[in-house]
């Protein structure tokens, strides 16, 4: 029997959140995350993976130990902590792209909630009894509309995103056709880039800060979003090809900055937005083509999209109603 009650109010919840150690982009997550819960619960304490996980439970007694991706725990330390009568929950953050690793851990775990809409059922064939769909959000302390940026952060066309190999194949195909553009690259690997001159656009090879992110986005007038494909043996450990239906953190980041999109398409995109009333999409790599020169041309489509787009994810997709949303179910 679990000597640790269940029972979530603002008043009586104690959390303890341990963050995943994997460096940036999750201490970027972590850290709007734990902002606001500490905002929604009065007892909430944050560790990193390498500390005493075991004493600090002992320590600070809490109703519910979320795991931020789960990597970095022992197996041990997580039966132990069952054993003591606590209550685990695994927040997954790459799937489906790494259930090879996943599915051994997850069922450890008492609550699991997954960013992929498409694993809640692989899940529930291991065993595991509540698996929940929570994708990630938006800080919109962070991400917001900005009247005001230096000339640094203004371009036409934007990129954000780490150089898959899906991403380098993509761009290297129309790379003749980017380089007329206005258009600028910022993540880590894009010096992989086959062609020189679509090089030169390239702005930051490396991470930026989710406050200069929101800049670039605030900055731009066409922010390119895409996906990471599950097509990709040599960095996915997916070797069941679940496929991906969600969408991911960037597509709200850059709706709440009242920035236009224009993003790859996913299954789950029609239940939070509406293509070409409050977002628009593509297909190939003309398709993008097409559309950039499009909506570079059309202004007043670009702003009453993107206005549409920062109401609803304001209302809907942001970190305060994740955790009422998880709190909700764990309860």
């Amino acid at each position: 029997m679990r000597k640790i009650m269940m029972n979530f109010s603002k008043q009586n919840t104690n959390i303890l959140f341990v963050r995943s150690g994997l460096g940036n982009p999750y201490d970027i997550l972590e850290t709007s995350i734990i902002h606001h819960f500490k905002k929604e619960i009065q007892y909430f304490h944050s560790i990193l993976p390498d500390q005493n996980l075991l004493n600090v439970a002992k320590t600070f007694q809490p109703n519910l130990i979320i795991f931020f991706s789960g990597f970095n725990v022992s197996t041990n330390d997580l039966t132990t902590l069952k054993e003591m009568g606590y209550y685990t929950a695994v927040w997954l953050l790459d799937d489906p792209y790494i259930t090879d690793i996943t599915q051994a851990m997850a069922p450890i775990y008492d609550f699991v909630f997954t960013v992929e809409k498409g694993c809640i059922e692989f899940y529930k064939s291991l065993g595991c009894q509540n698996v929940h769909f929570l994708p990630l959000a938006v800080d919109p302390d962070i991400f917001h509309f900005k009247n005001e940026l230096d000339i640094k952060y203004q371009t036409d066309v934007l990129f954000i995103g780490n150089a898959h190999p899906d991403r380098l194949l993509f761009f290297n195909t129309i790379e003749h056709e980017l380089v007329k553009r206005n258009m600028k690259i910022i993540g880590p690997n894009w010096d992989k880039l086959g062609n020189f001159r679509l090089r030169e656009n390239i702005l930051v090879n490396n991470w930026v800060s989710a406050e200069e992110t929101s800049k670039y986005y605030n900055g731009a007038k066409i922010v390119i979003n895409m996906h990471r494909s599950v097509n990709n043996p040599e960095i996915n450990q997916n070797h069941i090809r679940i496929k991906a239906i969600s969408m991911n953190a960037r597509t709200f980041e850059i709706a709440a900055c009242g920035a236009f999109q224009l993003t790859d398409v996913r299954e789950e995109l029609i239940n939070v937005y509406i293509p070409g009333d409050d977002i628009a999409t593509y297909t190939t790599p003309n398709d993008l083509l097409e559309k950039i020169d499009y909506y570079l041309l059309h202004e007043d489509e670009r702003r009453r999209m993107a206005s549409n787009a920062i109401k609803k994810t304001l209302q809907t997709e942001t970190y305060t109603e994740r955790i009422k949303q998880l709190l909700d179910i764990v309860n």
